[in-house]
């Protein structure tokens, strides 16, 4: 609900959160290295498991 109220700026995040400079320090260095890419397609596949469906998707659709 914060998100949809004020959008995701980082200098009003939310006060149970870390203050916004820690934060975006975090994110941005996660970003660059790889992390939070990884993050979602490990995530992506533990959803999928727990779904009983296999680790990866075996279709894949490509549109221009």
């Amino acid at each position: 609900m914060w998100q949809l109220r004020i959008g995701a700026q980082w200098r009003n995040l939310p006060d149970n959160f870390p203050k916004w400079g820690s934060v975006y320090y975090f994110f941005r260095k996660w970003k660059s290295n790889g992390t939070l890419e990884m993050l979602n397609v490990s995530l992506n596949k533990m959803e999928r498991i727990r779904q009983g469906k296999e680790e990866t998707p075996s279709l894949l659709i490509v549109s221009r």
